[in-house]
């Protein structure tokens, strides 16, 4: 039986909208686009997220594939998530579990304007059967450019999934103070290599667990008074970590650090020390914590991947989630950490590298706003400084958002700028969303309107917000679950066929809401309230479930 992923069957798509089309056959044989299965391994009931890609794209419009496993080895256990790349094309696909396909048909009427790779899907497949290796095949590859030619058969690698023995990387199932992991190869117990330094000295009051598919958790038992908890990982285990794409959970009394492979690999693989030090902090009652990684004895001032931190805290009388911040202490200056909030007694934030990080508060209110429906959204947002105000008082809820202010606040929330080194000729290079755009169109979140334009000033729809941020979350690699089950807008054959995978996307995790009669209104403006709720709901649905 097919299991139904995107709304609307495959079944017809090329014949019908690629009706006349013809293959892809304007560069040479050893230049035409190539379909790559990237390979992938697991132990027996581990998930492994296999990447499809395609090299060489450039002017591809259309293409079709169908993608072969092992079904009595792999079972497909989470929705595909459609790569950045291809999040505007018009896109089905399907799975049959029972066969052991997924069909797969595109077309966009641009198409692809680089020859740069472009990520096309990403599957999980669990491992449920024999240890091996399992081939991922591809067959009945068809891609198109035009009109004129026939259907021809182009390049395609295969992938292998390759089940190992056991669940590697396999800490002790349950081991505790008197079964620890710590130090070299136990036999059955573990092959992991921890060490475990508490106010400087050593410790075997560890545990290590592989009970959550995607991590490996480390916890370490200490008093609640405990200045430092330190970890170190030999090499070994990094790799393994690396390998299987786990993230690695470091739970203390001190707070937790939840860091991801891209963070270990981006080090080389190198033996890593991980920190975690109460600060004295400038109140009373407001934790500080210096966060430290160290890559071969040296220090990760930054890092390329993800580092989450969640440090316990109960608020004090008088005090909302929405004005709890955290500060970057770094070379003695402060400065606020754009991706923080609270969660239940945690404030949890993404920590850019080795700081000391202090929670606070930073306050924000407008004259304008103290009766608005989304108060509470754009206190939140304006006090982490994505958004700012219109003057000291006013923050103009009502005014329409435009494209140069939604690339400026997505920006902010990544802390990244980059040099004005376009070539729009409606953007000042002086402009305050010059870096913004630099930065966004550089990383595919959002491109220009052709003829070297950027239209800057122009009002953002709901559709091209719906799209411009399902782009910045792919590119911030932010996973989202779906909240519920899609209920499709009245309207929903309104929205342009470029961005309603994203906006059912996001409507699924619960980021998008409809308006008056269940409609989305896809033409219609967004208004600066609106945004700052969108911006909050990404933190809901992305940050607080790390």
């Amino acid at each position: 039986m097919y299991k139904r992923l995107i709304a609307g069957a495959i079944c017809g798509i090329l014949t019908v909208i690629l009706f006349g089309a013809g293959v892809y056959s304007a560069k040479a044989a050893a230049e035409i686009p190539e379909l790559e299965v990237k390979s992938a391994q697991a132990g027996m009931g581990q998930i492994a997220v296999v990447e499809l890609v395609m090299h060489r794209p450039a002017g591809l419009k259309a293409f079709e594939f169908q993608l072969t496993y092992d079904q009595t080895a792999l079972e497909i256990v989470e929705p595909a998530v459609v790569g950045h790349d291809v999040a505007d094309w018009l896109l089905e696909y399907r799975i049959d579990a029972s066969r052991g396909t997924v069909k797969v048909a595109a077309v966009h009427g641009e198409g692809f304007r680089t020859d740069a790779t472009a990520v096309l899907f990403r599957l999980a497949f669990k491992a449920i059967g024999s240890e091996g290796e399992k081939p991922l095949g591809i067959s009945e590859l068809k891609a198109f450019s035009g009109a004129g030619e026939s259907m021809h058969l182009l390049k395609s690698k295969a992938g292998i999934f390759t089940i190992v023995d056991g669940s590697d990387p396999r800490p002790s199932p349950s081991p505790g103070p008197t079964e620890n992991p710590v130090g070299p190869s136990q036999g059955d117990k573990s092959d992991w290599e921890v060490n475990v330094i508490i106010d400087d000295k050593l410790s075997k009051e560890v545990k290590v667990d592989s009970g959550k598919p995607d991590r490996i958790t480390i916890t370490v038992t200490a008093p609640s008074s405990v200045g430092f908890v330190q970890v170190g990982l030999s090499r070994e285990v990094v790799k393994q970590l690396i390998d299987y794409g786990k993230l690695l959970e470091f739970r203390t009394p001190i707070g937790n650090l939840l860091i991801d492979s891209i963070t270990m690999a981006a080090a080389g693989g190198a033996p890593l020390d991980i920190r975690l030090e109460r600060k004295e902090s400038s109140s009373a009652y407001k934790p500080s914590v210096a966060v430290s990684l160290k890559a071969d004895g040296e220090v990760l001032a930054g890092w390329a991947g993800k580092v989450v931190v969640k440090v316990p805290y109960r608020k004090q009388p008088g005090e909302s989630d929405e004005h709890l911040v955290v500060y970057r202490i770094e070379d003695g200056r402060r400065s606020v950490e754009p991706f923080a909030a609270m969660k239940d007694d945690e404030i949890v934030f993404v920590s850019r590298g080795s700081f000391t990080y202090e929670v606070g508060l930073n306050r924000k209110t407008f004259e304008d706003t103290t009766s608005h429906w989304s108060r509470s959204n754009i206190e939140f947002t304006t006090a982490r400084g994505w958004f700012t105000g219109v003057d000291a008082v006013r923050f103009a809820p009502n005014e329409t958002m435009t494209r140069g202010m939604l690339v400026t606040v997505l920006g902010r929330m990544l802390g990244m700028q980059r040099d004005a080194d376009f070539d729009y000729k409606d953007v000042d290079a002086d402009a305050y969303y010059a870096p913004y755009i630099a930065y966004a169109t550089a990383n595919g979140i959002v491109q220009g309107i052709g003829g070297s334009l950027f239209a800057p000033d122009r009002k953002v729809t709901r559709e091209e917000m719906g799209h411009i941020i399902a782009r910045f979350l792919e590119h911030a690699r932010v996973s989202l679950s779906p909240a519920a089950a899609i209920k499709p807008f009245e309207d929903d054959s309104d929205i342009a066929a470029w961005a309603a995978s994203s906006i059912r996307h996001l409507q699924g995790a619960g980021i998008l809401n409809g308006r008056e009669g269940h409609t989305y209104d896809p033409r219609g403006m967004v208004t600066r309230a609106e945004a700052a709720k969108v911006i909050r709901f990404i933190i809901d649905a992305s940050l607080l479930n790390a």
